[in-house]
């Protein structure tokens, strides 16, 4: 990889640095912990110095990494992507004003991807760019329909499992019915079996 003198260019190292930092956190985000520390962004300052000392060129590689595959596996990383290209390509973000492109300007409209496809002449850095979200977006779209049968199967399998557990009751309570019935019978007979005459009931047929 070639190296830049970067002591031959007059600009802000101190903030070319801090902007690797923060692309280097934006494209290796993982999970948030949960517990916070106030030191968390002074260790990850000091480890990311240490390492970019150690080995510039290593680093870069790591960091080139890390960047392709956000763009390939990360929607904002398509999107990263594509607002570069048409930056690049001399154009308006081609993407879809229904997906907010994060690195756009609240309010800015943006053109279609189909209008950039068949403008003429799109670079074809442009070109894989657009295609890239597309089908990211198509997939977005098909997990949420696989999410959404899943929730439909599970609706309808807890459904069904309330309706048998409301049949066992009912059963149980048909069941508990009966039998409280019979014993009622039972007991209405011995009392009205108390009270025939002794003559009527020693009658013989």
């Amino acid at each position: 990889m070639t190296q830049l003198l970067l002591s031959k260019y007059n600009f802000n190292r101190r903030e070319f640095y801090i902007d690797l930092f923060s692309q280097w956190g934006f494209f290796k985000k993982g999970i948030v912990a949960s517990d916070i520390h106030p030191d968390d962004l002074t260790m990850a300052w000091t480890a990311f110095v240490s390492t970019y000392m150690r080995s510039s060129e290593a680093w870069f590689g790591a960091f080139v990494v890390a960047r392709a595959k956000f763009i390939e596996n990360r929607m904002n990383g398509a999107m990263m992507d594509l607002h570069q290209a048409s930056v690049e390509d001399g154009r308006r973000c081609a993407v879809p004003a229904e997906c907010d492109c994060p690195f756009c300007y609240k309010g800015v409209p943006s053109i279609s991807t189909k209008k950039a496809d068949q403008d003429d002449g799109p670079s074809t850095a442009l070109f894989n760019a657009t295609t890239r979200l597309s089908h990211r977006i198509q997939r977005r779209h098909q997990r949420g329909s696989s999410s959404e049968d899943a929730q439909t199967i599970y609706e309808l399998r807890q459904k069904n499992e309330d309706q048998q557990a409301l049949l066992a009751r009912i059963q149980q309570a048909s069941k508990r019915q009966r039998s409280e019935s019979r014993t009622t019978s039972s007991a209405w007979i011995c009392i009205l079996c108390s009270k025939v005459p002794d003559s009527f009931r020693n009658k013989k047929v």
